[in-house]
């Protein structure tokens, strides 16, 4: 990726940015990645083990488009680094943030939103009696 970013972004008037709006507007957890990356395995995982579904973007099997995509992610969350995740539309950092909300219980709030939206039917087989 090149660093040369002379022109800032807008939102709303660059392709890449509207790439990851489109994105977030259609996935409730979002996790841009890159394959070498141990924390985006750790942040995949702990989503996994919560059974809960993400999308991935992962950013260096993209070639030029991933380097513009992480570009525009950094000057939308003034985030360098990967994974840089997303619940909600709502940006929530790297794998120490997703850990630190899960190990305080903050996490089941960001994802309130989430399980609201579900409608489930509830069948209980047998009375107890």
């Amino acid at each position: 990726c090149s660093e040369n970013n002379a022109f800032p972004i807008k939102m709303g008037d660059n392709p890449f940015v509207n790439y990851i709006n489109d994105l977030l507007a259609k996935n409730r957890v979002v996790i841009f990645s890159k394959t070498w990356c141990p924390y985006c395995y750790k942040a995949k995982d702990l989503f996994k083990d919560m059974l809960v579904p993400f999308h991935e973007v992962v950013l260096d099997t993209m070639g030029d488009k991933g380097c513009k995509i992480q570009e525009a992610l950094e000057e939308m969350t003034q985030q360098k680094t990967v994974p840089n995740i997303f619940i909600n539309s709502n940006h929530i950092g790297g794998y120490t943030s997703l850990y630190q909300a899960q190990q305080t219980g903050r996490l089941c709030d960001i994802f309130a939103g989430v399980a609201a939206s579900y409608n489930y039917d509830l069948i209980i087989i047998g009375g107890g009696s």
